[in-house]
Formats: C-alpha cells, sequence, structure tokens
C-alpha cells in the first residue's frame, strides 16, 4: 500500500498507520510516525489502522533544515457506515513529497472520493 499520488482534499484513505500516534495537536491528532510519543497517557486509537478518513486540508510543509519537502494533511474519521460526521476525530500527518523527510507516512491506500457541499458526501 502506498501512495500513487499527493492526496487531496476529498480523498477518502486508510492506512495502518494511522493507528500510531505520535503527539497531539489543539484540535487534531498526530499519527504515523513509529518515534517516541510524546504523551503520557496516550487514548488507545487501534481502531484507526481500519478506519476510513476523509481528507479535509493540505498544504505545504518543509522542514527547518531545508531537508525535504512534504504535504501536512488533515483527514476527519469517517462513520462505521462511510458518512461523514464533523465531530469525528481528525488527524493530522505528513505525505512525503521528495527526499527523506521525517515522519512521513508512505503507506496510505485512496479508497475513494467525497465531495465538500455542506458537508462531505461520498461520490458514487
Amino acid at each position: 500500500m502506498r501512495f500513487t499520488r499527493k492526496a487531496e482534499v476529498g480523498d477518502v484513505i486508510t492506512s495502518p498507520k494511522f493507528a500510531i500516534l505520535y503527539a497531539t495537536g489543539k484540535d487534531f491528532l498526530y499519527v504515523g510516525w513509529a518515534g517516541a510519543s510524546l504523551i503520557k497517557d496516550p487514548p488507545d486509537i487501534s481502531a484507526f489502522a481500519n478506519a476510513e478518513f476523509v481528507v479535509e486540508e493540505v498544504e505545504k510543509y518543509s522542514d527547518e533544515d531545508g531537508c525535504g519537502d512534504a504535504y501536512l494533511l488533515k483527514a476527519r474519521r469517517l462513520s462505521a457506515d462511510g458518512t461523514y460526521e464533523p465531530t469525528n476525530e481528525l488527524i493530522a500527518f505528513l505525505q512525503q513529497a521528495d527526499s527523506g523527510l521525517e515522519p512521513c507516512i508512505d503507506e496510505v491506500c485512496v479508497v475513494g472520493k467525497m465531495r465538500l457541499v455542506k458537508y462531505f458526501i461520498r461520490e458514487k
């Protein structure tokens, strides 16, 4: 399972690495890096390994040393029936653009597409 292209807003994605929690942000969870966790009592996110997420935001990211470029993606977990729920968990992770920037997730599968009306709905 690998990225075949840069994930875009509205892509429905999955990855077993979404169940690896690294840190918490203000409104989201940083996932995907197997380095030392920055959380003392991390929540159980093991179900994220099999969950679908919809990409809500993609922004260009460069590390401080300029060693590599990546994209910071934010994606929201879909409900079990595949519908969008704006109160579900929001994750953030890096997708590599060129060189070996850590901590990027390179094992992500795009499994569908959603479009944003007032909220995301799955396209047929």
